[in-house]
Order: structure tokens, then C-alpha cells, then sequence
């Protein structure tokens, strides 16, 4: 048998009834959908949302009314002085917020992006013409992979929908109907631009995946039929791969442009000299995986789940932590004793910092056995797999040991290489790349359970349909038949299993050498794992000791090493489970009628193992409660447009800095969203714009002066200080501090944090409370007329001159911009208010009465696609007080509107893109047609299609 046809026959054929693919996968969703709705039940009782750090319910709610709008670009009003933030895109997941509302999305927003990846990964399975059942329980492996699963309950259900786009994309590359090169290339491109949108930085990481794959599945499908030069053939495929990307900006340039004016674009950090990018190293590597930490992907709660999981499941690991700090607790044990003290002083002071809890990393102990399995057969030359089949193996093991290195980050050399390349140092928290980790290892299992299911589940084939041993064999042409007879041998010594008699020593003389061997190293690895567990259990006193450092009580440290030590014993349950159960498939004892009953068991432990360690990243909250009013946000949130809040610039006062992650996470990040409550400070802003930055550095010290042009009225602090001479008032410490001169900041309201029985907060007025609402009387009004103004074209002695403590801005402005020179030598009245009749984050309209020569001062964040219009009729807006906008009126009565109006072209060149993928899609699956040999078994011609003398069967509607 020639080489061709060797390699284009399957090594067992299925000899049964194959179900149809539309049914198996109509079953499939919905199994995983009840098992989803299951895990996540609470999303159906009223008053309770998933928990969500980067996309809370609060901020799903308030961008609600904007929905469209955010469309062309989005601008907020929360925090700082305002500012432009990433716009909505054309996405799935922006048409499923738009169909089931904003309050349903928070409930089940997570749910469906598992559910559509688990889809995905099965319509990538099927096109490869794999069992129906290993489709399924390959969708299952997908969408209940921990990384996925616990980026959906972080708030990050837009990787997740990447990571579906990635698996069509590969099937848009494998589909067997898909006759022309052309077609294929552009669904998959067009998939990948989704994934961009979506995912943004985790969706381009992914595209270099996919891009990868489209060149290395055309090296693999080109053979001897189409002979072409290897130089050739790879430039081919180099091309396909570039006409794929261009597909895929067309679908994302909308989400790439965004992208690029919030996050690149002017912001601190960004530039590409060696100076920048070595002080961007802590901050861009801070999420790097250790190696120790690697075990996660086999044992979910190794080092804990998520930093509030209860009964010591806290996470205890390295992950996130500030490098400096990092390198402290590393040096710990060869400080002297005082010095050990200071560091232990210092380390409870940052301890926040010190404490992340990253993602989950568990794939399951059945993927990564079978994924193991699939590997180790396909370096066997006699093996089950066809030469493209074991090539295709090969190019996702080398995906995912690549991804490995590239997520040790810091730990590793990998990551240091490629952080020199250009603009890779904007990408930040090398973790990510674990997520390519697991779609590779999710493939790979896939492939070792559809040998399985060939070689020792399904029925025997008769005599004359089986493979024969001398027809797996590779020679060429020419070969001496002496040559090819120790192959034969050792081909026959590797048969599975036939029954007969019964007993393991009986198997065990007639099995293959594999299944020798993988029996043996089933063995080992059992017991080394036994070890494993067994000398962690007995190290928690050195553990324990090593937390303390970082902020954990000895108490509480203990708990959490005995959790661990419980996960550990629950993974050697699953994993002697597991491969217990591969050994009794192997042997025979599942094959033929009772086939049935082992995929149940495959299945059982599959979600059984994924299901239970998920569990604890599921987290709801009763938004009724969570976002409940309280006496200070009924104050904070009255005209909450005209004045903004900030937390009192002292991180060394003991009760505050207990208060601060508290007031970061339930008050600046949920309630201030929810009640459009205005703050200068930021809950989470990786990327500082540059000229926020020059304007923090030239602020300096000078927080009054900052508090003034920021329009920010409200501080909150503490109501004294305990000294060593006793209590001292805060507020007169911080007029003495900040404002000697003039002293214009005084009590307002002290109050206590209460918590209740779930702990939630409530803030209550009480004149003996710890915490203090103070007032800043020199704030300025959000907007007023200024008759007096100075003007200065150069933006950096704008900024010098607005940190003048000579310069007042409660008389005079300094403008950038195109308007008259200010009167002098006039006697002018004192600067006039102005009414503010409405405000949102798009719009806002004032009116104001003029009578000199005046400008309009607002005090919110200057953009250039901020317009003004007066009574109706454009103006220009001018760049006042280095950060907010002005408007130069003459006397006169006015309504003045202000406009968010971005131009947005690359919403309607995705817009178009998106129909066309659309079409495309139709098309492709109307005209589809059903063949039994997958794309690694079929081999192009030079005329662009599909050579259909390679088909085994006849052509039926897919």
C-alpha cells in the first residue's frame, strides 16, 4: 500500500451508523445548557447578579441609556475628570446585551459565553470528523476549563467569546465542505476579527495562534499531489495567512482604532525606548506564572481559588504580586533580626499589593491524561494517527509548551526575548498566554479520545474493512521487503488486546508495548504524585510560617494549607479514578455493546473533576443590598454633576487604610456607578493618559490646588488621629497640612461602616464614628463665568501657570485655544454661575448669562471630539486650565450644549465586514457538502478546490 493511500485511510473505521451531526449537536447544548443552569441557579432569583470585577453590574446598568450611542465612542463621567473610554463594538456580545436587557446580562451574560465557546469547540471537533461524542465531551472540556470558566465569573466573558471565535476559525480552516482556499481563509479571518473585537488584547494573542495554524494546516495538506518546493509551499501558506488578517481588520478596525486611542494613545508608558520599557517591566510582567505554580493545571486549589473564598480556599500564590515586594519576602530568611522586623512592618503595610488571585488554571485530569496519551501515540511511527494527524498534534503540543514559557513571564527567559519586540511591551500580564495553553490541550485530548474510541470502544471491524498492521506501515516506494519485516513485528507487538483469557497477567503478555507502557507510567505517576502530597502535607508548619509574611494571620494560614492539602487528596482521587478507568478501556472491558456505558463514565468524571473544582469562582451578590443608598451617598449622590469626592491622600493612618480596599471595590467601583456619583479618584486605570500624568507630577504636593480646578468638594477621612500624645482632630491636621493659609476644609458629616450578617456595608451618620465626610469650601463650581483669562499656547507653561500658587482660578482661567485677549484695567464683577439644566455623559446643557466679554468654564475633561454650541450654532471649544473646556461668549444670554460627537468611519467599515462574514457564512453552509475524510486527509490542487478524487463517500448536504 502506497504512502498516499496509507496516509489517507483512517487506522480503524467506524463500522456503525454515525449520527447525524445537527442532532448530536442539538443534545450537546443541550446538556451543557442545563448543567450551566444548574451551576449557576442563583442567576434566576430576583435581586441577585454574578459577582464581576471588571465589568461589575453597577457599570453594565449605568452605560445601559448609552448603549448605542457607545457605539462611535463612549465617554465617562465617574471618575477623575472624566474620560474616553474603549467604544461598544458590533459583537456577540454587544447584540446579546441588546437582546435579553442589562440587568439579564449580568445574570447570564457568563453562562452563555461558556455555552458559545462549548459550541464552538464542537463545531471545530465535527468538521475534523471526529466522534460525535468526542465532539461533545470536547465541548465539555472546553467550556468547563477552569480558565475559561473563571474569566467568565471575573467579569471577563468577552475572552471567553474570543476563545469560541478561535475554535471556528479553525474550523472555518478544517471544514472538509469548504471547497475554495479563498472562502476558507475568509471565514476563519473574519472569525479572528471577532475574537479581536471582543477580547481585544487576548483576541489579537489568539489571532497569532490561528495565524500559525493556517500556515502550518497548508504545509500539512500539500503533498506530493501538488508538489511545490518547500520555500514555495510555505510562502503560500504565509499569504493565505496574510489575506486572513486583512479579513480579520476589516471585521476589527473599529475595535483596533478604539483600542488604540484609550489605550495607546498618549498614554504614559507606551514609548518603545529601553528606558521606558525597563520601568514598564514590573508593571507588565506583575501577572507572570511561577513555575511551582504550574501544578495548578492539574490541581485546581493547589494554592487556593479566588482571594474571598471561604474555609481557607483563599488564594495564597505569586501571582500579581509588586516584583520590589516579591524580592523582600524572597530575602526574608537571611535578614538579621531587626532588619527581618522592619520587613515584616513594611510587608503588613503593603500587604494589599502583596495578595492576587490571577485565574483558575485547572484543565481536568481526564484532558490532560488523554491529551498525554494522544501525544505520546503520535510519536509513534506505527502508530494509530496518519502522518497529518500526528503533525497536527504536534503543532498544538508545541502551541502549548510555548504558551507555558510564555506565561512564566518573569520567571522565565521567553518572555524577556519577546518583550523587546515592538510594542509588545503595551501587552501586560504574561498569564494570559495560558489561555492559548488550554485551548491546545483541549484539542489534544479531543484527539486521544478519538483514539480511544477507534481502537478499544467501538464494535470490531470485519475482516475484510480492518486496517491491517502492514497497511500502517510507512515505506516508500523501492523499500526492501527485509526492511519493512521488523516494522511488520513491531507493528503486530503493539495490536491492543483481543479477549481471551481472562485476568491482568494474561493482558498484560498479549497488550502492546504502548499499552505496557502507558500502564506502567500510570503507575509511577500515581505513586509520584503520593509522594507529592505527601511531602506538601507534612511541610505546612515552613508554608504557615511563609504566609504570615504576607498577610495572612497564623490562624488563618494554617486553614488555608489544610484546604490545599484537601484539594490535593481530592486530585489523587480524580487522577487514580481516572486512569484506573483508561486502563479498564484499554483491556477491552468497554468495547463493542458496552461502549455506552464508558462514555457515561468519561463523562462523569469529566464533569465531575471540572464541575466541583469551578464551583468557587461562582459568585453572586444581592445588588439590592450591594448597591443600597446610605446617609453619605445620599449626600455624594445629590447633584452629583456638580462636585466630585476623593479619599484623603494618607495611606499611613491605620483605620483609613483598613477602609481603602473596601471603598475601592464596593464604593468607587459599584455604588458611585450605580448612583452616578462622581469621584477624582480611579478604582482600576492600568494606563495612565499622559497628560493626567504631568499633570499629577506638577501638582506635586499642592492638593488644594488639584481639589480647586477638579471641582472636587468632597474628601472623605477619618475624625481623628491617635497619637502618642492622644487623639488629634483630622480636619485641623489637614488644614494645617494642606491649607495653613486659608483652612477651607471642615467637617461635614462623621459616620461608621456597619456590616451586616452577609457583610454588606452600610454608611451611617454618627457623631462618634471613625470616618469623616469633609467638605473643601475652595472647590470651584462645575461651571461659571470667568471675565477674566490669559492665554497660552504652549500646553506646558499652560500647565506651569495653572500650579502657580500666584494664579487664582477663581478670578481668572488660562486658555489654550483660539479667542480674543481678556480685558484689562476694568474694575469687572465677580465671576458669574451658571445653570446646569441637564447632564450625562454624552450631553450636557447649561445656561449662562454674560455680562462682559466672558468665558464659560467647565470643569469636566477636554477631548477633541467634545464640541460646543451656542443657542444652536457650533463654537469653538477651547482647552481651559490645561485639562477642561471652555467656551469664549460675548455679552448676551445663551444656551450652551456640549456634544460627544466622535467620528467613528471604522464602525461602518465593521459594520460592512460583519454582513459580509455573515453572507459568507451562508453561503459556505448552504453549498457545504458532508465528507467523511476531514481537511488533514484532503489535499489541494492547483485550481483552489479540494481534489474530490480524494473522497471515500459521496457528497450529502452537511
Amino acid at each position: 500500500m502506497t504512502q498516499e493511500a496509507q496516509e489517507a485511510g483512517p487506522a480503524a473505521p467506524d463500522t456503525r451508523p454515525t449520527p447525524r451531526s445537527g442532532r448530536a449537536f442539538l443534545f450537546t447544548m443541550i446538556a451543557l445548557a442545563v448543567l450551566l443552569a444548574a451551576m449557576f441557579y442563583d442567576s434566576y432569583l430576583p435581586g441577585w447578579v454574578l459577582f464581576s470585577n471588571d465589568s461589575p453590574a453597577a457599570h453594565v446598568l449605568g452605560r445601559a441609556p448609552y448603549s448605542y450611542e457607545d457605539l462611535s465612542g463612549a465617554w465617562q463621567s465617574w471618575f477623575w475628570i472624566g474620560g474616553e473610554e474603549v467604544s461598544n463594538r458590533l459583537t456577540l456580545s454587544w447584540i446579546f446585551h441588546e437582546l435579553v436587557g442589562a440587568l439579564a446580562t449580568t445574570k447570564f451574560y457568563a453562562p452563555f459565553s461558556l455555552l458559545f465557546l462549548g459550541g464552538c469547540a464542537f463545531v471545530f471537533f465535527r468538521q475534523l470528523r471526529l466522534h460525535p461524542m468526542v465532539c461533545a465531551l470536547g465541548a465539555f472540556a472546553a467550556a468547563l476549563n477552569m480558565n475559561a470558566f473563571s474569566n467568565a465569573c471575573w467579569g471577563l466573558s468577552a475572552w471567553v467569546m474570543a476563545r469560541g471565535m478561535v475554535y471556528l476559525a479553525l474550523a472555518a480552516l478544517v471544514a472538509p465542505g469548504i471547497k475554495r482556499n479563498w472562502l476558507r481563509h475568509a471565514l476563519a479571518g473574519f472569525a479572528v476579527g471577532m475574537g479581536v473585537m471582543e477580547g481585544f488584547d487576548m483576541g489579537a494573542i489568539f489571532s497569532v495562534y490561528v495565524a500559525v495554524a493556517a500556515v502550518a494546516i497548508h504545509w500539512i495538506v500539500s503533498d506530493e499531489k501538488c508538489p511545490q518546493p518547500a520555500g514555495q509551499r510555505l510562502g503560500v501558506g504565509v499569504g493565505w495567512a496574510a489575506a486572513m488578517a486583512c479579513c480579520a481588520f476589516l471585521l476589527a478596525g473599529q475595535g483596533v482604532i478604539s483600542l488604540l486611542q484609550t489605550q495607546v494613545k498618549d498614554v504614559e508608558g507606551a514609548a518603545q525606548d529601553e528606558a521606558t520599557k525597563k520601568a514598564q517591566w514590573d508593571f507588565a510582567t506583575r501577572w507572570s506564572l511561577p513555575k511551582r505554580e504550574l501544578i495548578r493545571v492539574a490541581i485546581p486549589g493547589a494554592y487556593g481559588y479566588r482571594m474571598d473564598t471561604p474555609d481557607g480556599g483563599n488564594y495564597w500564590g505569586m501571582v500579581g504580586r509588586a516584583l520590589p515586594l516579591q524580592d523582600l519576602v524572597e530575602k526574608y530568611p537571611t535578614l538579621g533580626e531587626e532588619d527581618q522586623q522592619k520587613v515584616r512592618a513594611y510587608l503588613k503595610l503593603n500587604a494589599w499589593s502583596l495578595r492576587h488571585s490571577g485565574s483558575g488554571e485547572h484543565a481536568g485530569v481526564l484532558v490532560l491524561a488523554l491529551a498525554l496519551w494522544a501525544l505520546l501515540q503520535s510519536f509513534r511511527r506505527e502508530g494509530p494517527f496518519t502522518l497529518r494527524e500526528r503533525r497536527f498534534i504536534w503543532l498544538w503540543a508545541a502551541c502549548a509548551l510555548f504558551s507555558v514559557l510564555m506565561a512564566f513571564g518573569r520567571y522565565g527567559p521567553l518572555y524577556g526575548i519577546a518583550y523587546e519586540l515592538p510594542y509588545f511591551s503595551a501587552i501586560r500580564n504574561p498569564i494570559k498566554f495560558m489561555q492559548a495553553f488550554h485551548v491546545a490541550v483541549v484539542i489534544l485530548f479531543a484527539f486521544g479520545l478519538q483514539d480511544l474510541w477507534k481502537r478499544y470502544l467501538q464494535p470490531e471491524a470485519a475482516p475484510e474493512e480492518a486496517s491491517t498492521p502492514e497497511e500502517r506501515i510507512e515505506t516508500k516506494d523501492g523499500d526492501d521487503a527485509d526492511a519493512a519485516e521488523p516494522a511488520l513485528v513491531a507493528a503486530k507487538a503493539d495490536e491492543p488486546d483481543v479477549p481471551g483469557e481472562p485476568g491482568f497477567g494474561a493482558w498484560w503478555r498479549s497488550a502492546g508495548r504502548f499499552e505496557r507502557r502507558w500502564t506502567a507510567g500510570s503507575v509511577g505517576i500515581a505513586i509520584f504524585m503520593t509522594l507529592g502530597f505527601m511531602l506538601f502535607a507534612t511541610s505546612k508548619p515552613d508554608i504557615v510560617e511563609r504566609l504570615t509574611l504576607v498577610g495572612f494571620q497564623a490562624e488563618h494560614a494554617g486553614n488555608v494549607i489544610d484546604f490545599s492539602v484537601r484539594e490535593w487528596a481530592m486530585f489523587l482521587g480524580f487522577l487514580f479514578a481516572t486512569l484506573i478507568f483508561v486502563f479498564l478501556i484499554v483491556a477491552g472491558r468497554f468495547q463493542g455493546r458496552n461502549a455506552a456505558p464508558a462514555w457515561a463514565l468519561l463523562a462523569f468524571l469529566l464533569i465531575a473533576d471540572l464541575g466541583r473544582s469551578n464551583g468557587p469562582w461562582i459568585r453572586y451578590e444581592n445588588y439590592f443590598k450591594e448597591y443600597a443608598t446610605n446617609d453619605i451617598l445620599d449626600i455624594l449622590k445629590k447633584d452629583a454633576h456638580e462636585h466630585r469626592v476623593a479619599l484623603a491622600p494618607y495611606k499611613e493612618i491605620a483605620y483609613l487604610s483598613a477602609f481603602r480596599q473596601d471603598y475601592i471595590k464596593k464604593w468607587m467601583n459599584e455604588a458611585y456607578r450605580y448612583h452616578n456619583i462622581q469621584s477624582l479618584d480611579v478604582p482600576q486605570e492600568p494606563r495612565v493618559k499622559e497628560e493626567k500624568a504631568k499633570f499629577k507630577d506638577a501638582v506635586g504636593t499642592f492638593v488644594t490646588r488639584e481639589y480647586e480646578l477638579t471641582n472636587t468638594r468632597f474628601m472623605i477621612g477619618v475624625k481623628s488621629v491617635i497619637r502618642s500624645n492622644g487623639p488629634v482632630d483630622f480636619v485641623s491636621g489637614v488644614n494645617d497640612h494642606l491649607d495653613p493659609e486659608k483652612r477651607r476644609f471642615r467637617m461635614h458629616t462623621p459616620f461608621v461602616v456597619e456590616y451586616d450578617e452577609e457583610s454588606y456595608p452600610t454608611a451611617r451618620k454618627n457623631d462618634s464614628g471613625p470616618l469623616a465626610l469633609i467638605e473643601f469650601t475652595g472647590a470651584l463650581p462645575r461651571a461659571l463665568l470667568l471675565n477674566q483669562w490669559e492665554l497660552q499656547q504652549d500646553l506646558d507653561k499652560a500647565l506651569e501657570r495653572v500650579v502657580d500658587p500666584a494664579f487664582d482660578p477663581h478670578k481668572s482661567v488660562v486658555i489654550t485655544g483660539n479667542a480674543p485677549v481678556s480685558i484689562q484695567g476694568l474694575e469687572l464683577p465677580e465671576p458669574q454661575p451658571v445653570d446646569i439644566v441637564s447632564y450625562t455623559a454624552h450631553r450636557i446643557v447649561l445656561h449662562a448669562k454674560a455680562d462682559n466679554p466672558a468665558i464659560l468654564l467647565l470643569n469636566d475633561g477636554w477631548h477633541e471630539d467634545w464640541h460646543a454650541y451656542v443657542n444652536g450654532e457650533p463654537a469653538d471649544i477651547l482647552r481651559a486650565n490645561y485639562l477642561m473646556r471652555g467656551v469664549y461668549l460675548n455679552p448676551g444670554e445663551y444656551d450652551v450644549e456640549f456634544r460627544f460627537e466622535p467620528v467613528s468611519n471604522a464602525l461602518y467599515l465593521s459594520g460592512a465586514a460583519l454582513l459580509a462574514a455573515l453572507g459568507l457564512a451562508g453561503y459556505a453552509g448552504f453549498s457545504a457538502r458532508r465528507r467523511e475524510a476531514g481537511i488533514l486527509e484532503l489535499k489541494p490542487d492547483p485550481s483552489d478546490e479540494l481534489d474530490p478524487s480524494d473522497q471515500t463517500t459521496s457528497h450529502t448536504e452537511d
